[in-house]
């Protein structure tokens, strides 16, 4: 069939695609096959048609390589697109016309930071600095006038499917008393999953956020201590004979990892509800 296409179409064809570019359309080889062929967009719209009732259509989101992946990801679940191990997820709306201001100032503050839009809201997939993400927003909400909704979501991994990273964001569009408030974070998604009857986008939150935790008996001991002791630093840190700059730290690498903060009430319930949930 491919020599056929390559006689037919000549210099029209290209049979290894190394890059996609917006001059060409693309084609599976076939239904098992991950390679690609392309065929310009000089043919007839006939000689298009034909095409499609043979092979099946390569999507394109974007003809950038990093975005396309991205979509692929979370629309295809095809493999986590990045280089980076954990990239921090936050979800944003504002105005359509303010967007390249913002994406301007997030690719000015992090190294790497790719924003794709899904349900019509803005999803930002971004290393992580000692800048803080929510300031940076509420700057940006009084350069340009107006509140900028954000949701900041979990730490995004490849222990993640790409399928439950887009339930999660489509839960929060769902969501209208989430998603309509100016700020929020995954505590207030977890605290709410419960009302909306979702099991399964909690369950995977347990596995990859809380878990990982749990297998490390210092650090299930010392969320256990702080949950019976109404999160209190220093007695938890007598009870675990720890000194109270060391459980400090442990507190901070259980934020960095999960984004949940124990000395948070909110975060510490949301905690409670994920270690308890089955």
């Amino acid at each position: 069939m491919m020599s056929r296409l390559k006689d037919i179409y000549q210099e029209k064809f290209k049979e290894e695609v190394k890059e996609i570019t917006k001059e060409y359309y693309y084609f599976y080889k076939n239904q098992t096959s991950d390679e690609l062929f392309a065929i310009t967009k000089t043919i007839s719209s006939n000689e298009y048609q034909l095409l499609k009732e043979f092979f099946i259509e390569k999507q394109i989101y974007d003809y950038q390589a990093p975005y396309q992946a991205i979509y692929e990801y979370l629309l295809e679940n095809k493999a986590y697109p990045f280089h980076h191990t954990r990239m921090r997820m936050v979800i944003f709306s504002l105005n359509r016309a303010d967007v390249d201001i913002v994406k301007k100032m997030l690719n000015e503050v992090y190294a790497k930071c790719y924003v794709v839009e899904i349900y019509n809201l803005y999803i930002c997939f971004y290393e992580e600095n000692p800048t803080q993400i929510q300031d940076l927003f509420v700057s940006l909400s009084i350069d340009l006038g107006y509140d900028i909704i954000l949701h900041e979501g979990f730490i995004v991994n490849e222990a993640y499917l790409g399928r439950q990273v887009l339930e999660y964001i489509k839960i929060y569009h769902d969501y209208i008393n989430i998603n309509k408030k100016s700020y929020t974070d995954l505590a207030d998604m977890i605290l709410n999953l419960g009302s909306m009857g979702d099991t399964s986008l909690k369950l995977t939150l347990k596995k990859n956020v809380i878990l990982p935790l749990l297998e490390d008996v210092t650090l299930k001991d010392i969320i256990s201590v702080m949950l019976k002791n109404d999160l209190n630093v220093s007695k938890t840190a007598k009870l675990l004979y720890m000194n109270r700059n060391s459980l400090i730290n442990r507190l901070d690498y259980i934020y960095k990892e999960t984004n949940l903060n124990l000395q948070k009430f909110t975060h510490a319930c949301a905690i409670y509800v994920l270690v308890n949930f089955f």
